[in-house]
């Protein structure tokens, strides 16, 4: 059995019923596979109802989370710019109902996309009518809206009823409007990507004999380190600080985590990269997967060929040492969804991990760990 919802956007009460009729006449064909099942009456609704059903729980934050591709531009394929995206929602409403919403631009500006946690998606199928290939693409998966949402929300919830894809026959752009949801939090619970994210960090790390020697019962540590992860107990024990040979004879200080700590900031790592390496720019090489000196070198070599003439080195001294926790936390705060608070305050707590050096607790109220 198949639930479907059917939208009729007239004020012409009959429709429904003459669909109905239309599709039972349709199926006793034996030809075209479905019956139906049964069905309900038809209800009336408009934009109050919805508003009533659906009230407005947090007002700076909602994400809309499309089951099907939301097409876009081309460019970096997750990016979308925040004026086309509500052009495209307000062109879908007028195309609707023939409805003329009053000029939104100021309230749109209030309100920022996230747009780092929705992914690119595309399925190519044979066309039926024409020579060559259909497309079926464009990015789905969460999309969170932050700001002054009050304004815009009644054009986000009529867009939940109808999709907000060009071509609705098509199916594109339809999403859920969800409240509050968390996307980090789902991850923490599923203990199948804990235990593989472990042993990925077996296979690679150089303390494999460390890890593997403090799991001496790997299934129950590693079930015991879950619950506690899960149940927020967890307790980051100091790094222990070392030092390693610079060119220039000097050494540089980094923190060597104990197993279970090391692990932990593995797999927050792990969940997070992901989502904040869309932040970057295409331009943006350094500590991104995938990106290497080599294209690095052909960049510089590309800008030649297009006019310029001078190449810029330079470094910041102690940059990790000095990075400022507040901005660093509050950066963190503008792009993790409200509801994640377990993964605000798990990075919090990696942040300002202790140091122990040989004299002590080393006390320190900036910068990272490296190492």
């Amino acid at each position: 059995v198949y639930p479907l919802e059917l939208v009729f956007p007239s004020p012409d009460c009959t429709i429904p019923d003459r669909f109905l009729s239309g599709l039972n006449k349709h199926l006793k064909n034996p030809r075209n596979n479905f019956t139906l099942h049964s069905s309900e009456s038809a209800r009336t609704r408009c934009l109050n109802d919805l508003l009533t059903e659906n009230p407005l729980r947090n007002p700076e934050e909602v994400c809309l989370n499309f089951i099907t591709p939301f097409p876009k531009a081309r460019g970096q394929r997750h990016l979308i710019d925040r004026g086309i995206f509500f052009r495209k929602l307000e062109a879908r409403v007028k195309r609707t109902f023939n409805l003329h919403l009053p000029d939104i631009e100021s309230s749109r500006n209030k309100v920022c996309l996230l747009s780092c946690y929705w992914e690119y998606y595309e399925r190519r199928r044979d066309s039926g009518s024409n020579k060559g290939k259909q497309y079926l693409n464009g990015t789905v998966g969460p999309l969170y809206l932050r700001g002054d949402i009050g304004p815009v929300y009644p054009l986000l919830l009529l867009c939940s009823e109808i999709s907000s894809g060009r071509r609705s026959s098509f199916g594109l752009g339809h999403y859920q409007l969800v409240h509050n949801r968390a996307f980090f939090e789902p991850q923490f619970t599923d203990r199948s990507l804990f235990l593989r994210m472990r042993q990925e960090l077996l296979e690679q790390s150089d303390h494999e004999a460390d890890i593997a020697g403090e799991l001496l019962d790997p299934e129950q540590a590693e079930a015991d380190l879950h619950q506690t992860l899960l149940d927020n107990r967890l307790d980051f024990k100091p790094a222990h600080s070392a030092g390693i040979p610079k060119k220039d004879g000097s050494l540089r200080s980094i923190a060597i985590l104990y197993p279970k700590g090391h692990f932990i900031h593995y797999f927050l790592n792990r969940l997070l990269a992901p989502v904040l390496d869309k932040l970057f720019t295409d331009a943006v090489i350094g500590y991104r997967p995938r990106r290497s000196r080599k294209l690095a070198k052909q960049r510089i070599v590309d800008a030649f060929h297009e006019g310029f003439g001078f190449v810029l080195k330079a470094d910041i001294a102690s940059f990790f040492d000095q990075i400022d926790w507040r901005i660093l936390e509050k950066k963190l705060d503008e792009i993790l969804p409200t509801a994640d608070r377990r993964m605000r305050d798990l990075l919090r707590q990696c942040i300002r991990t202790q140091i122990a050096g040989p004299d002590g607790i080393i006390p320190r109220d900036k910068g990272l760990l490296q190492g």
